[in-house]
């Protein structure tokens, strides 16, 4: 079985999508949304779906990531967002390394959905070149909107560190020292663009490129990360 961890706070106009298209795959999923309280509807939104709901203090994006893993049964586990929607088929592709042994953690593309033409080349850039290039320098880029991994290696590696932001580069970093992590680009998850309208490309380019130098050359990132709807 295949556990799926959601952290969620106010999400009620995306997290719908999200579990719908979970619900759709291929395999039946277990999914745990942990709540950080939310103030909208987010929360009857998961129980709706059948999604097992758990609470933590908004903040701490990997403490609620790992809340939710550790709260499963899957041998398995699913890192994912309530902003984000997972084409059908998409759980094959991400645990298929897994399953054949090729790889302990597995780590997909990322696009924007009803994207710019600007977000499309970034898209682009980012998942064909930018990933490629960061990888020959031994350097570490994850996305937890898109992440599998087996619950034994992750127990093993001590899970997602429990950051505000961060905690998916500093969670692959420390597989690829334990063990074999694999690029699948055919896994493909689409997401949302709020977050990088709302802040504006620089803000957003700016901020997402000093945390991932500070993760990768000083194992720190920022400490904390707005919350927008």
């Amino acid at each position: 079985m295949i556990s799926v961890s959601i952290p969620a706070y106010n999400e009620g106009k995306y997290i719908g999508k999200c579990l719908e298209s979970l619900m759709k795959q291929n395999q039946k999923l277990e999914v745990v949304v942990v709540d950080s309280y939310s103030k909208d509807d987010t929360v009857k939104i998961a129980e709706d779906y059948g999604a097992k709901v758990l609470f933590t203090p908004f903040g701490n994006a990997g403490k609620a990531r790992d809340i939710g893993i550790r709260a499963g049964k899957g041998n398995i586990i699913a890192s994912c967002s309530a902003d984000a929607v997972y084409p059908r088929g998409w759980s094959e592709k991400i645990i298929e390394p897994l399953i054949s042994k090729k790889a302990d953690a597995v780590i997909g593309p990322i696009f924007i959905y009803e994207a710019t033409f600007i977000e499309s080349v970034g898209g682009h850039l980012l998942n064909n070149i930018l990933f490629p290039a960061t990888a020959m320098l031994n350097m570490t880029y994850a996305n937890a909107d898109n992440i599998a991994i087996g619950r034994k290696f992750y127990n093993r590696i001590g899970g997602f560190p429990h950051v505000a932001t961060g905690e998916d580069t500093m969670l692959i970093k420390n597989a690829k020292l334990h063990g074999k992590v694999m690029y699948h680009k055919d896994a493909v998850i689409l997401t949302n663009s709020r977050r990088i309208r709302r802040w504006g490309y620089a803000k957003y380019l700016l901020f997402h490129t000093r945390n991932f130098i500070d993760a990768n050359i000083f194992s720190k990132t920022h400490d904390k990360y707005e919350p927008i709807r």
